[in-house]
């Protein structure tokens, strides 16, 4: 009587420890939580099947839906149209930056003193007759200038605008207090102009300059005297 009742009354378990023995899903594992977890996953994926098999719904299968079918069909609804995520890789380029010119346009303090070219255009000497060097010049142009004021007159007629912030020692910040004014920016516009005009015809650039410019060389040098 123990044993037929026994059957009697646990047939559903039996079924139930049957169909999860089919196709398990989890890995033995020490952990108590995992196993809790894969426990309860198959006994819902098994009692789902055992509500799928006595609803009404249609399959196209004669003796029915067999849990591997059910199992295909649970994993396409989960699934659904997911597509694994793209996988970032290493770029193989780095993405070109918009910078405008004016920003390398910067002192740069050099080994060597090199004769300034402003300085030069404009005829200024040291007092004992020497061209005047200097230790710096422009990242960009690559042409040495002093840091006051030619690095400045020489861009300005350019057409470069130059922040405060482009000099690298502060102390050329309080030296350019004011901006120059129209005539110190058109004198040196006219000599690097003239300069270039004689590099190209191979003559003289200072007998050129001291010769075309005449009266303006020495208004210049008296307005860029400190």
């Amino acid at each position: 009587q123990v044993v037929s009742q026994y059957i009697q009354y646990t047939k559903g378990v039996g079924w139930s420890d049957q169909y999860k023995s089919y196709y398990s899903y989890g890995r033995p594992s020490q952990k108590l939580w995992k196993y809790l977890y894969y426990f309860v996953v198959n006994t819902a994926i098994v009692n789902s099947f055992t509500i799928f098999k006595f609803s009404n719904l249609p399959f196209a299968s004669k003796n029915g839906c067999t849990q591997l079918q059910y199992r295909k069909m649970l994993v396409n609804q989960l699934i659904g149209n997911f597509t694994s995520r793209k996988r970032y890789g290493r770029k193989h380029s780095l993405p070109v930056g918009v910078v405008s010119p004016e920003t390398f346009h910067k002192l740069e303090k050099r080994k060597y003193g090199i004769i300034c070219i402003v300085c030069r255009t404009n005829g200024k000497k040291t007092a004992s007759g020497h061209p005047i060097r200097t230790y710096w010049s422009c990242k960009q142009c690559n042409i040495a200038f002093c840091k006051q004021p030619c690095f400045l007159l020489y861009h300005q007629e350019k057409g470069v605008k130059i922040s405060q912030e482009q000099y690298d020692n502060p102390r050329v910040v309080e030296y350019h207090n004011h901006p120059p004014n129209d005539t110190e920016l058109e004198v040196t516009l006219l000599r690097v102009k003239m300069r270039e005009l004689a590099t190209a015809s191979k003559a003289n650039p200072d007998f050129l300059v001291r010769t075309v410019l005449g009266s303006a060389s020495e208004k210049a040098r008296t307005m860029m005297e400190p």
